[in-house]
């Protein structure tokens, strides 16, 4: 039975990737090792490279677009719209009889490049024309207690030596 990442989860984590990179300076490479492992314990295998790739190209857009000093709040901004909505912005259920785990594994790859490139891109315009999804002052995943082990893999300190 296939257990693919979703979308949702893969996006987030490619934004927290670069967050981290921006705000730290950290090698890319080392955060995206630390997500590729994390998200790799509960999903079909993920490689750092699919991370890397999807964080390059988020970074590259933010300084096509002249982001600035904005970026971190446009990254922030995706994590939050994505953790919290769908992609039809109701606001995401984690728990109920009905709604399933959100985190659950999907039957088919439903992230790639592209598509994450594509939502990233779709969001930041957003963004900068409504405050419709921006996340209150200080928000982190942390605060949604409901992420569980994906709390966890966001709060866990990158080790620079594991590239």
């Amino acid at each position: 039975m296939s257990n693919f990442c979703p979308e949702w989860v893969f996006g987030s984590c490619c934004a927290e990737s670069t967050r981290h990179f921006i705000l730290y300076n950290t090698p890319l490479n080392a955060v995206a090792k630390k997500f590729s492992t994390g998200l790799s314990e509960h999903y079909n295998e993920i490689t750092s490279d699919e991370i890397s790739l999807v964080s390059e190209e988020m970074i590259r857009f933010l300084d096509e677009i002249n982001a600035g000093e904005e970026a971190i709040s446009y990254i922030t901004s995706y994590i939050y719209r994505r953790i919290v909505y769908t992609q039809k912005g109701v606001e995401r259920k984690f728990t109920g009889l009905l709604s399933g785990n959100p985190l659950s594994g999907e039957k088919k790859k439903d992230y790639d490049l592209k598509k994450t490139l594509r939502v990233f891109k779709a969001t930041v315009f957003d963004l900068r024309s409504t405050d419709e999804y921006k996340p209150p002052a200080a928000w982190s995943p942390a605060q949604v207690l409901e992420l569980d082990w994906l709390n966890n893999l966001f709060l866990k300190e990158v080790d620079v030596f594991d590239i």
